[in-house]
């Protein structure tokens, strides 16, 4: 995320919070799912959504280390996240 005089103090959880409402679909978008691709580019539109001041570089998604821009969930992979999951940066 890029770093700049509008950003919120408490930006890093309401990105956090537009991530966790992307992935379960409470954004009414559809849910991860089981045996199904996560994209980053799922996560977009709800932390632009947040104002003029998410001004996104980059979402990377991996399982483990590995840095990606998707994620096959195998069919006894129950997608789950966590705010400890998720890190924001602004620079």
């Amino acid at each position: 995320m890029q770093n700049n005089a509008n950003v919120p103090s408490n930006a890093q959880a309401l990105v956090k919070q537009a991530i966790i409402d992307a992935f379960n679909g409470t954004d009414s978008l559809g849910r991860a799912r089981i045996a199904g691709p996560i994209f980053a580019s799922r996560f977009y539109q709800g932390i632009a959504a947040l104002g003029s001041w998410a001004l996104i570089y980059s979402i990377q998604l991996g399982i483990d280390a590995a840095n990606q821009n998707s994620i096959l969930m195998r069919a006894d992979q129950i997608p789950t996240i966590s705010t400890s999951n998720i890190t924001v940066a602004f620079s």
